[in-house]
């Protein structure tokens, strides 16, 4: 019998640091499809081009778009307003 093949969920994950980057992916790249953005405005660019995503994992400090920012763009967005961020 041919097992159904699942789609992975997706979460951005939009920090500075390559090493929280790696990290992050080293723990959830099994199970999870990861998107790692190293900027506020890489991210925002990324889901202005209608990309789906399940969660966002937000470091607030980051370049370009502050987290504060990015958070207020990304609930404004009809596309994008329900997906939690866990900052």
């Amino acid at each position: 019998m041919a097992q159904l093949h699942t789609m992975k969920k997706k979460i951005l994950v939009i920090d500075e640091s390559n090493e929280i980057r790696l990290y992050i992916e080293n723990i959830l790249s099994e199970k999870y499809e990861l998107i790692l953005k190293d900027d506020g405005q890489k991210a925002v660019n990324w889901l202005n081009e209608s990309n789906p995503i399940d969660l966002i994992l937000l470091d607030m400090e980051i370049p370009n778009i502050n987290g504060r920012v990015f958070i207020r763009k990304v609930k404004y967005s009809f596309t994008h307003q329900d997906v939690p961020v866990i900052v």
